[in-house]
């Protein structure tokens, strides 16, 4: 925490004796910049001149050429001061060894002269305070305890005097009566006069009067009135019962309302919640099925693609038989399988057991083919072959 963040009140003017030097005026400067009203009270036997200049265009600051040996000049730079920074004082160690006296009559007796102008001021204005007729504050009283403690007791004895006389007129229900409470309080103040000075019964006198002023109403009522001042004041509570209830239904009307709102917007932010995982559900859902789309198409792909390899394999791995068969319904061979007749050569191909002799010629060679690309012509009804004659 920083001097900055002090608040103190806006009237607040601070004093700040040998403002000229490098500590007065810096004080000044960080008073100033933080708004509040300086007075500076500087003799300028040891402060510098410039350290006053640079703050006079400023409208917050007053400086005054004085010396604080003097109790006349410290009482005048304490006029209307709220607090008081003393700086004023010679330095130098070694030359206070050569002028103790005068290193005396500065810093010792100075400081004590600004000390007691300050009690005499902040005296003063309690006194003025209460020679108006004010009520003295708590820290005022603890200051007056502290520093006056004659006046203090004056005070207290003045507070529970006003209490005692305010319960006397209280209890007067005619102006006749009112008026003889008076007579006889000036009567104990005229008889002790003589025991007191002048200042303390004047003291005594205002709060009196300022007493009678805040029960003049009060004292002036007829009897009859305290009744009826009984019944206004019950119409008045009624009055501010009915008030008070009335805020309540319309403050309690006003939180149904709140909560309302709060529900629907909660419900509508669980509606939306709600959408918003279905949506993501339903996606999700869609994009399996999909997937699962995806791999059946791939599986039948698949398993046409192992069909057709195995249909192509089927195709190709043709039998003998099946090869015989097709070469006898094509008439290229006898029905007991002994000969192939190939009708490109006149001569008869020696005999043999096995089918790819009859091969070799053209028509050999187109009828396996046929048979390759043409399995269903195995269920077909073998036909007997036409066999030519050499």
């Amino acid at each position: 925490m920083g001097y900055k963040d002090i608040i103190f009140s806006k009237e607040s003017l601070f004093l700040v004796t040998g403002g000229a030097g490098f500590i007065g005026s810096n004080l000044c400067e960080a008073i100033l910049n933080m708004g509040y009203r300086v007075r500076c009270l500087d003799n300028l036997s040891t402060g510098k001149r410039e350290n006053v200049d640079i703050f006079l265009d400023n409208t917050n600051y007053e400086f005054i050429e004085g010396d604080i040996r003097n109790f006349e000049t410290c009482l005048n730079a304490c006029e209307g001061v709220t607090y008081v920074l003393n700086e004023a004082a010679w330095g130098s160690v070694p030359r206070s060894i050569k002028m103790p006296l005068l290193y005396e009559e500065i810093n010792i007796k100075g400081t004590l002269n600004m000390m007691e102008a300050a009690v005499q001021k902040k005296l003063g204005t309690i006194r003025a305070k209460l020679r108006s007729g004010s009520r003295l504050s708590g820290a005022e009283k603890e200051y007056l305890r502290k520093h006056d403690l004659q006046l203090y007791k004056k005070v207290a004895a003045l507070e529970e005097e006003q209490a005692a006389y305010e319960e006397r007129l209280k209890k007067c229900h005619t102006r006749d009566e009112a008026e003889r409470v008076k007579t006889e309080k000036l009567g104990e103040m005229a008889a002790d006069l003589d025991r007191q000075d002048a200042e303390y019964v004047l003291v005594r006198l205002t709060q009196i009067r300022e007493t009678e002023k805040k029960l003049a109403s009060l004292v002036a009522r007829k009897p009859w009135q305290k009744e009826l001042d009984k019944k206004q004041l019950d119409a008045q509570k009624k009055a501010r019962e009915k008030e008070i209830k009335a805020l309540k239904k319309k403050l309690a009307r006003k939180r149904r309302r709140e909560e309302a709102a709060r529900k629907e917007k909660m419900e509508e932010k669980l509606q939306q919640e709600a959408l918003l995982k279905e949506s993501i559900t339903a996606r999700m859902m869609e994009e399996e099925n999909v997937q699962k789309l995806v791999e059946e198409q791939e599986l039948l792909e698949r398993q046409a693609e192992e069909t057709a390899a195995l249909e192509s394999a089927r195709r190709e791995e043709m039998t003998e038989d099946q090869i015989a068969k097709f070469m006898i319904a094509a008439g290229m061979m006898d029905a007991k399988a002994t000969k192939v007749q190939v009708a490109d050569t006149a001569e008869a191909p020696p005999e043999s057991p096995s089918v790819p002799a009859s091969l070799g010629s053209t028509r050999g060679y187109a009828a396996y083919r046929a048979a390759a690309y043409m399995p269903e012509l195995e269920g077909r009804e073998e036909k007997k072959p036409y066999i030519r004659k050499a």
